[in-house]
C-alpha cells in the first residue's frame, strides 16, 4: 500500500482516464498541499471541459465545485488517509 505522500505525489491532472464510480483522492491544485481543499470520495461526474482548457471531476458531496487533479486509490489508501486527518484533528 501506497504511504500518503506517495498518493499525493502522484495526483495528475483530470483527463479521460477518469470515470464516474472511480475511487480517488483529489485535489484543487497540482501539489496537492495538505491545507488544500481535498477529498476521498467516488466520482459521480467527469467534465473534459469546465473552461481554461481544464478538466474537472465533481462528487455527490462537492456539488459543483471541480476538482482538477486525483490519482485513483483503494478502499484500504482511503481509509488510512481519512483516519489520518481524523486523528490528526482530534
Amino acid at each position: 500500500m501506497r504511504t500518503i505522500k506517495e498518493i499525493r505525489q502522484s495526483v495528475v491532472q483530470i483527463s479521460d482516464d477518469f470515470k464516474v464510480g472511480d475511487y480517488v483522492f483529489a485535489c484543487k491544485w497540482s501539489d496537492a498541499e495538505p491545507t488544500d481543499r481535498w477529498a476521498v470520495d467516488i466520482i459521480k461526474e467527469v467534465s473534459l471541459n469546465i473552461g481554461n482548457g481544464m478538466a474537472g471531476i465533481f462528487f455527490e458531496s462537492s456539488g459543483i465545485i471541480p476538482y482538477k487533479y486525483a490519482v485513483k486509490i483503494t478502499a484500504k489508501e482511503g481509509n488510512k488517509i481519512l483516519r489520518y486527518w481524523l486523528n490528526r484533528y482530534k
